[in-house]
C-alpha cells in the first residue's frame, strides 16, 4: 500500500492540473521520479560528506506544487546513507528539493546521526 501512495498522488496531481486528461509535463512517478532525483541527492550527499555514500531505502515524505512557479513541485526524501558497513557508519539525510521540468535544487539538507547499536 505505502508504494502506490506517491503514483496515486501523481495521478491526483495529473487531473487537478490538466482537468479531465493527461497533465502536459507531469511529475514522473514511483521508480521513476527516484531515479530522476538520485543525481542532485547524490551530489548533495557528496556535498556534505565529501565523498560519495551508499543510499538506501528512498522515501517520498512530501510533496506539493508550487503554486507560483507553474510545473514547479517541492518534493522532501528522506534517504538512508551508510559508508562501508552500513551498522557502524549511517546517517538519515532528509533533503527538500524543487523539480522542474529541466532541473531539480537542492534547497534543504539535514542530516541526522543514526547510533550504531539502533538496528534497521
Amino acid at each position: 500500500m505505502k508504494a502506490k501512495f506517491p503514483t496515486v498522488l501523481l495521478m491526483c496531481l495529473a487531473l487537478l492540473l490538466g482537468g479531465a486528461g493527461p497533465a502536459k509535463d507531469p511529475l514522473p512517478s514511483g521508480e521513476k521520479l527516484k531515479e530522476v532525483l538520485r543525481p542532485a541527492l547524490q551530489n548533495a550527499i557528496v556535498g556534505h560528506y565529501g565523498e560519495p555514500r551508499e543510499i538506501r531505502g528512498m522515501k517520498i515524505l512530501h510533496m506539493n506544487q508550487l503554486q507560483s512557479e507553474g510545473k514547479n513541485f517541492l518534493v522532501k526524501v528522506r534517504v538512508e546513507t551508510h559508508k562501508g558497513t552500513p551498522r557502524l557508519t549511517r546517517g538519515w539525510e532528509t533533503v527538500t528539493m524543487r523539480v522542474g521540468s529541466d532541473r531539480v535544487d537542492v534547497l534543504k539538507y539535514q542530516h541526522r546521526n543514526v547510533p550504531s547499536w539502533l538496528g534497521k
